[in-house]
């Protein structure tokens, strides 16, 4: 997929995001809503895709939990960052909803991927070869 059309999609993912933010909580302007907490609803939407909601948001409590989400951290060494949140993914991981009282993520190495590059992607001076 090249960056043109993968930059169309995510702007299209963003804006539903953001719909999806307004419906939920009742904001009346999401462009109020800090920058951190945009970012970790489209990561919480980016884990949720093809798993349960309940565990998606123990995945991204705990991310959060572990200051792993950081847009500096993102920006400041991007491999690292997309490694650091493989290895908490692949981690068991505290949840209320199972009987063993944790879970294990399913997609670890290819959900840091899309945060990564999404971030890069959002975040990056250059998207239009400007």
């Amino acid at each position: 997929m090249t960056n043109r059309i993968f930059a169309e999609r995510l702007e299209y993912a963003v804006g539903e995001v953001c719909k999806e933010i307004k419906r939920r909580k009742n904001i009346a302007n999401w462009y109020d809503m800090p920058e951190e907490q945009l970012w970790h609803e489209l990561v919480s939407c980016i884990l949720g895709s093809q798993v349960r909601h309940e565990h998606s948001q123990c995945v991204i409590n705990f991310l959060i939990s572990e200051d792993l989400l950081s847009i500096k951290y993102l920006l400041s060494n991007s491999e690292r960052f997309e490694r650091n949140i493989q290895l908490a993914l692949e981690k068991s991981i505290p949840s209320p909803l199972t009987k063993k009282g944790s879970m294990r993520y399913r997609y670890p190495r290819t959900k840091a991927n899309y945060i990564r590059r999404t971030g890069e992607l959002i975040y990056s001076t250059n998207v239009n070869g400007k």
